[in-house]
């Protein structure tokens, strides 16, 4: 698996914006963690699969873009796209 530079880049803002969502509701209860939380499953299962691309790649160099594209084996070139969704949490979707 290689992680092109631009990919790496996009998840150390990612990991770096998560950590700021919980510094912002430190202290404030479970319903103010609840889009930490989310974000950071969402996170979790899409590293799940880009961990078993053979390329990963940023789709994006604007700072706020959090998505991915990479080749899975046999070829298949995907979009790991992330959106903001109601409540402040970022979600991670896949498409080919």
């Amino acid at each position: 698996m290689k992680w092109e530079d631009s990919a790496v880049d996009t998840l150390l803002a990612i990991t770096a914006h998560i950590a700021q969502m919980e510094r912002a509701v430190a202290g404030m209860g479970p319903e103010a963690m609840r889009p930490v939380c989310k974000t950071q499953g969402s996170l979790v299962r899409a590293l799940s699969t880009l961990c078993t691309a053979e390329v990963v790649w940023a789709d994006s160099y604007r700072a706020d873009n959090f998505s991915f594209g990479g080749r899975m084996p046999g070829g298949i070139v995907f979009g790991m796209i992330a959106r903001l969704e109601p409540g402040n949490s970022w979600e991670w979707t896949f498409h080919s």
